[in-house]
């Protein structure tokens, strides 16, 4: 017991947060570059462009997924914080606190993009502890590989500091803050379609606007589109590039963080779940067909009989009229 609360005397903590739909990276290095205050250094863009850091390889230029810089801390006198911002709308920050992630927010929230047509998530915000790999071999660790996860603790081990250390463990936890956000976005939702669901069962009633049905299916379908369907979740394309042994070595890490915070078998029961709510929706969008067309049924029903009611009463007065006629004529002769 006192050998690891020892250890997590010497943690440091990784902030994951989740706050917008979808950033546009290009605007946000741009906001970056024409700071003037030379602390803020730009350490990686991917698609690889060149850059004083990395250089090495470069693509052909399309939109930024992925975007790292480090900036000073705002506690502590010599902290530097590395932050990793994803397009899909994940902010990672390595040695941060929260008012160093609020800080960011005067660059991310330049690339924040507002499009109506995707589904804005609940804010999420998600913390884990890490540590240098000399700093675990120091407090007695025993697993000679750099960069892992230490399950004893549920702390990341790194290497060293450096930026492309932290890549896989950074898309792995955006990966599980993505995951977390859409939990969370569909929770509101999946309570009131179990509402509606519940009314149905107890006296078979609908209490339900066609149109509010409408707006929950389409918002939950852009969810399953942005997550499930999307590429926020799959192996990033930067590890299509792991030809080299440094690159390997970086997704063989990114695998060990991802089966650590069950990325797939989250990924699958959001899949399951988003569709099972699909199922229930659609379910209850019949009934109210269903229920409109006993209602249209008996309104046509009803015209029919008003329309033979007036029938019968112009037929039974055209025989009155004739009637009376018949009888008129017989009396005048």
């Amino acid at each position: 017991m006192f050998r690891r609360f020892q250890r997590v005397l010497d943690f440091h903590r990784v902030i994951a947060t989740v706050k917008g739909p979808r950033y546009n990276l290009d605007t946000v290095l741009k906001a970056l570059s024409s700071q003037k205050d030379s602390n803020i250094n730009i350490l990686l863009t991917f698609p690889f462009t060149p850059t004083p850091t990395h250089s090495s390889r470069i693509t052909q230029r399309r939109p930024l997924e992925l975007l790292a810089w480090s900036a000073p801390g705002l506690e502590g006198t010599d902290s530097i914080v590395t932050h990793f911002l994803f397009r899909e709308g994940a902010h990672i920050g390595w040695g941060a606190s929260t008012h160093d992630m609020s800080a960011a927010e005067t660059f991310t929230h330049a690339g924040a993009q507002t499009d109506k047509t995707m589904v804005s998530p609940e804010p999420k915000v998600e913390v884990m502890m890490y540590q240098n790999h000399a700093e675990y071999i120091s407090q007695g660790g025993t697993r000679s590989q750099s960069s892992f996860v230490d399950t004893e603790t549920d702390t990341l081990v790194l290497e060293n500091d450096n930026v492309m250390t932290k890549i896989p463990f950074s898309f792995a936890i955006a990966q599980s803050a993505l995951i977390d956000a859409a939990t969370a976005t569909i929770e509101p939702v999946a309570r009131l379609i179990r509402q509606w669901s519940t009314d149905v069962s107890i006296d078979g009633k609908l209490r339900f606007n066609i149109r509010d049905l409408r707006q929950k299916k389409a918002q939950m379908m852009l969810v399953s589109t942005d997550t499930i369907g999307g590429k926020a979740l799959d192996k990033p394309v930067f590890f299509w590039y792991a030809s080299t042994g440094e690159m390997r070595s970086l997704e063989a890490v990114y695998t060990e963080v991802q089966d650590h915070l069950e990325i797939e078998r989250r990924k699958w029961f959001l899949q399951e779940r988003l569709q099972h709510m699909q199922s229930t929706m659609e379910f209850l969008r019949e009934e109210h067909h269903t229920a409109l067309s006993h209602r249209l049924e008996w309104i046509i029903i009803f015209l029919i009989t008003v329309e033979v009611f007036f029938a019968l009463r112009h037929f039974v007065e055209d025989m009155r009229r004739t009637r009376s006629s018949t009888l008129h004529t017989a009396r005048g002769q």
